[in-house]
């Protein structure tokens, strides 16, 4: 009786692993992985009808940060931070006016990634600037974009380290996955 109940159970958890394996394959064949277009610092490209161009990056320290006068967390006030700050120009090129919502795009490396910081945002670039771009035609503007880490992050010999680490500022992730080299 006892290796009756132990076949049926391995029966059944075989049988799970197939049904999985199969939802599995089913899923990543409907939804592939999105292609990618990755452009360097100083690249002119469209975005959803808005010309972009990253014209440079780079990262702030602690100090720099600290300097800023923002409303600090007591959760992480004990934890070194840096930031990378995006220099991005949006042009609308187009006849009629163009949104674009800068607050969607990420900062990230292969084990990070964050969104943009608001506060930040706010503190280095002019008191009405928005995140969130409406752009009538020929319009231009450039904002600092703004992503912040903490050491807590990354492990210490990383964190010594962090800026040798190659960073992207990703605009979207699908269908196609658009980004630009942050070479800091």
């Amino acid at each position: 009786m006892k290796k009756k109940s132990k076949v049926i159970s391995l029966a059944i958890i075989f049988i799970l692993v197939i049904v999985i394996g199969l939802r599995y394959n089913y899923i990543n064949n409907k939804y592939p992985q999105a292609p990618v277009e990755a452009y360097n610092l100083g690249d002119t490209f469209e975005y959803r009808g808005i010309t972009v161009k990253v014209e440079k990056a780079k990262f702030i320290s602690d100090n720099e940060i600290k300097n800023m006068n923002l409303e600090e967390s007591t959760v992480f006030e004990n934890d070194e931070r840096k930031a990378i700050v995006a220099t991005v120009n949006f042009k609308n090129t187009s006849s009629k006016e163009q949104s674009i919502e800068c607050d969607f795009f990420e900062a990230e490396s292969i084990d990070w990634h964050n969104g943009l910081n608001y506060e930040m945002f706010i503190a280095i670039n002019e008191e009405e600037a928005s995140p969130s771009l409406t752009l009538a035609p020929n319009e231009e503007i450039t904002l600092d974009l703004p992503y912040e880490m903490f050491d807590f992050q990354y492990d210490k010999s990383s964190w010594k380290r962090i800026e040798e680490v190659k960073f992207r500022l990703t605009l979207d992730i699908y269908p196609v996955k658009k980004c630009v080299k942050l070479e800091i």
